[in-house]
């Protein structure tokens, strides 16, 4: 009987541990599809911060609306709901397990962008700036290695067609003639190169120092607010009669936020190393790209030195070969620009809040003034 008994005992044991598993699996879907959907709606509000006029090129608003961090002790609460999103969530240990094996699984960084997306929504503009950054700098460089890529061949077939018809037009020596074409088209080549690298670079360093000044900005609410909560943490204390009974809540509340508001500043920190790790991959595989696109008008040049007709085969196939030159390395921005124009320097870093070391100080605070009061007592007392 017994073991008939333990035997029930085991199957409704082990349905428990299965229905655990499935309501694990519901909620793991279910964060997902809520990361989803917010991204969605951080998308849609990303690109309202997208300035798409003056042409080729794009860049960051002037005027992006930064959130304001709330100081006073009842308005902070709205943010109750995001601490315990941070501190109460689990992680999904098991990222893509059930979509199955055909289905193609998420980058790790799409993975690790949505638990900060699920963790951190108070923080959803600070993310816009860095995705818009990301974004930005990788599409105004695909643009600009196609447009490069297509004066390329433009300069090319005007070059072959111009010389072809420049000596009925021009009374000189067939050769002068043909040369002096490829030079006009040659500098105007160039011209045309640079007038779209500084064009480029100018959105860039614009696009760069507004993001840049945002994300300081953010950053520096969040070591203000948290400056506050550090010092609320103490001086509510001494603030009357009246807050003594709510004294023990607000001093655990003004606690959670000393934690939670350096670990916003961490994970933006993530968010944006994310988006900076994307545009150094982006960069290298469009340089790629751009070299195989550079060969067709090259290829096409060199064809069309061999089967020209003028005196001038062997000085076309060195414009070719000049414009293909001009095509890749002329002009190239470089990586490292963007991390120069964003001047990390003047923000306000995780390291710098010392979290750790400052609640542990008015901890030890708080130990000695009960250390005094006992001392006080007893001294009193005697």
């Amino acid at each position: 009987m017994k073991n008939i008994v333990s035997l029930f005992q085991n199957a409704d044991t082990s349905g428990q541990e299965f229905s655990n598993e499935e309501s694990a699996a519901v909620t793991r879907r279910r964060t997902r599809t809520e990361a989803k959907a917010a991204r969605r709606k951080q998308e849609k509000a990303r690109d309202a911060l997208l300035d798409k006029r003056g042409g080729l090129f794009h860049e960051l608003h002037d005027d992006i609306p930064l959130p304001k961090e709330p100081q006073d002790y009842d308005e902070t609460l709205r943010y109750r709901s995001d601490v315990s999103a941070y501190f109460e969530n689990d992680l999904d240990l098991f990222p893509d397990f059930g979509g199955g094996l055909l289905r193609p699984p998420r980058p790790f960084y799409a993975i690790y962008r949505d638990e900060i997306d699920t963790k951190f929504q108070a923080d959803a503009v600070a993310r816009d700036i860095a995705g818009l950054v990301r974004s930005i700098a990788n599409r105004n460089f695909a643009r600009l290695v196609i447009a490069k890529r297509v004066i390329q061949l433009m300069a090319i077939l005007i070059a072959y067609f111009v010389t072809e018809r420049a000596t009925s037009w021009i009374n000189l020596e067939p050769a002068i003639t043909e040369v002096s074409v490829l030079f006009v088209v040659l500098a105007l080549f160039a011209l045309v190169n640079a007038g779209l690298y500084w064009n480029f670079q100018f959105k860039a360093a614009r696009t760069c120092a507004r993001a840049g000044t945002g994300l300081q900005s953010i950053l520096k609410n969040i070591e203000s607010a948290y400056g506050n909560a550090v010092e609320r943490l103490s001086a509510d204390e001494n603030r009357g009669e009246a807050l003594k009974d709510e004294w023990p809540a607000r001093a655990a509340w003004w606690s959670q936020l000393i934690l939670w508001y350096p670990k916003r500043v961490e994970h933006i920190e993530k968010a944006f190393q994310i988006g900076m790790w994307r545009i150094r991959n982006f960069y290298a595989i469009i340089y790629v790209v751009g070299f195989f696109l550079l060969l067709i008008p090259a290829a096409l040049g060199v064809y069309l030195a061999l089967t020209y007709d003028g005196p001038i085969r062997y000085e076309f196939l060195t414009f070719t070969a000049v414009v293909t030159l001009i095509s890749y390395w002329g002009w190239r921005p470089k990586l490292t620009f963007i991390r120069d124009e964003i001047s990390t320097g003047n923000w306000d870093r995780f390291s710098s809040f010392k979290s750790h070391s400052r609640l542990a100080e008015v901890m030890e605070q708080d130990k000695h003034k009960i250390i005094d009061e006992q001392r006080r007592n007893k001294s009193s007392g005697s």
